[in-house]
């Protein structure tokens, strides 16, 4: 396990830049090279790493694309090309999306927690940890409410 997930905040009218920017640019003779990092660096408003494994952070965003299937259909666009160019996991929330965290804001009971693992995860069903999965949730919903108006979080689990 042992994914590193972190959460970047940048204005929401940078978004669209950002499939751009992880586009690998075409070098001589060489392999590809990503400059996601330098483009998004300078627009950064603030970044964390949470501290949990991110794989509870994925768990998290899953759990809520379980319960509203909306959340998916609300993602930008870019967030496809991002996770194909990048690898890994992202999502782009915006202040608008609170309204489909409700169910991580209550928790999980002991009772939705075997409901959902089998559902989310079934290959790690006895490797997960319900605890460190309410922290992780905790710290999710924390940072989206952080959010300002005008900004967007940039959530990436690798």
């Amino acid at each position: 396990m042992s994914q590193l997930a972190s959460f970047i905040f940048l204005r929401d009218s940078d978004v669209p830049f950002l499939g751009f920017w992880s586009k690998p640019k075409p070098r001589w003779f060489r392999s590809p090279e990503n400059l996601f990092d330098q483009y998004l660096k300078p627009r950064v408003l603030r970044e964390y790493v949470c501290d949990e494994d991110g794989l509870y952070v994925a768990l998290c965003f899953g759990w809520i694309a379980c319960e509203d299937r909306a959340f998916e259909r609300n993602q930008d666009p870019v967030v496809q090309t991002l996770n194909r160019n990048l690898g890994g996991a992202q999502w782009i929330v915006r202040p608008d999306d609170r309204r489909f965290f409700g169910a991580v804001r209550n928790g999980v009971s002991p009772s939705l927690w075997q409901e959902l693992v089998p559902t989310l995860a079934p290959d790690l069903d006895a490797e997960l940890d319900p605890e460190a999965f309410e922290r992780a949730s905790r710290y999710v919903v924390a940072k989206v409410d952080e959010l300002n108006d005008g900004e967007a979080l940039l959530v990436s689990v690798g």
